[in-house]
């Protein structure tokens, strides 16, 4: 598993931080971060909920809880969704207050300033591998779908022998 280690800051710029990643990589890549207000260790209080918030080199954009959290630090799992178009992600943290009215609207939020991600291309299309792996899954789904079709048209055919008996028997 390779960890980077950012620290990040609630009320100041720490500069241009910046860590590598590969396209494609999956549940191999961990992103440590350390929080701070004004270069004071901030920690995550027990209502507060770290989420990792990031915008692709496409435009589409991405959020994601803490994989775990302690003092003032949160470990973050890289999701495929944020390693699938090379180029410089852009990410904050932000921490999420539950505000105890079941309103999200009342909830706080403090995030971070920017880092980013520059994800490296890979040398291959994972485009045409998920098409044919997609194919190929579709497949044994039907395949398994009218086997359980079967299974239950059997079970339902001796549901009703079973209801027949217990009539004659019952005398109905």
């Amino acid at each position: 598993m390779v960890n980077d280690i950012v620290k990040l800051d609630v009320h100041r710029d720490n500069g241009y931080q910046s860590i590598k990643s590969k396209q494609y990589d999956t549940n191999s890549r961990t992103i440590t971060i350390e929080l701070f207000d004004n270069g004071i260790p901030r920690n995550i209080e027990n209502n507060e909920i770290p989420r990792m918030r990031f915008t692709k080199p496409d435009g589409k954009w991405g959020i994601f809880d803490a994989d775990s959290k302690s003092n003032n630090s949160a470990i973050f799992t890289m999701i495929p969704q944020m390693l699938n178009v090379p180029g410089e992600v852009k990410i904050d943290v932000g921490i999420y207050q539950d505000a105890g009215t079941g309103t999200p609207e009342d909830d706080k939020l403090i995030s971070t300033y920017l880092f980013y991600n520059q994800v490296s291309p890979s040398a291959y299309s994972e485009d045409a591998v998920m098409s044919s792996n997609e194919a190929l899954t579709l497949k044994k789904l039907i395949r398994e779908q009218k086997i359980l079709k079967e299974q239950t048209i059997a079970l339902n055919n001796r549901s009703q022998e079973l209801i027949s008996q217990m009539e004659q028997l019952l005398g109905m």
